[in-house]
């Protein structure tokens, strides 16, 4: 038997997500307004997945 004493100390870094939402979003605004929440675009030149000029 293992007997833990202190509580597991944590950190979520780097989660990417994927959704199809048919709609824009204004990621900067949420990631303003959601605490610790961060919005790094790696490539600011490429269009948002929800932008219309990205749909076909």
């Amino acid at each position: 038997m293992v007997t833990i004493t202190k509580q597991p100390v944590y950190e979520i870094q780097n989660v990417v997500a994927s959704v199809t939402l048919n709609q824009r979003l204004d990621l900067e605004r949420i990631a303003e307004r959601i605490p610790h929440a961060e919005y790094s675009p790696e490539h600011p030149r490429s269009p948002d997945l929800g932008s219309e000029s990205s749909r076909g």
